[in-house]
């Protein structure tokens, strides 16, 4: 799977961030994991629309657009839920729960990402 790592400008929120890019790695997404083992969340690209299905942790869901600027927040979710399409997003990035409070993740707010240069399992 890709890394990559999330900055607020030129402040590092997380070290290690797992990047589905393709069909398959944004299918499975989270499905099954109990935790997040050492990623500090995971970025689905493209994406507008999430669900919970066959999940076993409550995640946040960040909704960011073209720009990597986030237009919705939406903490706590429980497995098993379907949120509403973001029309205007290009990608989720999905958290821990209580991850986009403890760092302050809010609209409006540009993310980066910047991808290791190498690929881990």
């Amino acid at each position: 799977m890709k890394i990559g790592r999330v900055y607020i400008g030129s402040l590092l929120i997380f070290e290690k961030i797992g990047i589905a890019d393709t069909f398959f790695r944004r299918f499975m997404g989270l499905m099954g994991k109990k935790s997040l083992d050492d990623l500090s969340g995971l970025l689905l690209i493209p994406c507008n629309q999430i669900h919970t299905f066959f999940m076993k942790l409550n995640i946040d869901a960040v909704f960011l657009d073209h720009d990597m600027k986030v237009i919705s927040v939406m903490p706590c979710i429980d497995p098993g839920k379907v949120l509403p399409r973001i029309n205007r997003a290009r990608s989720v990035l999905e958290l821990p729960e209580g991850m986009a409070a403890k760092y302050g993740i809010r609209e409006g707010d540009i993310l980066s990402v910047v991808r290791a240069t190498t690929k881990q399992k």
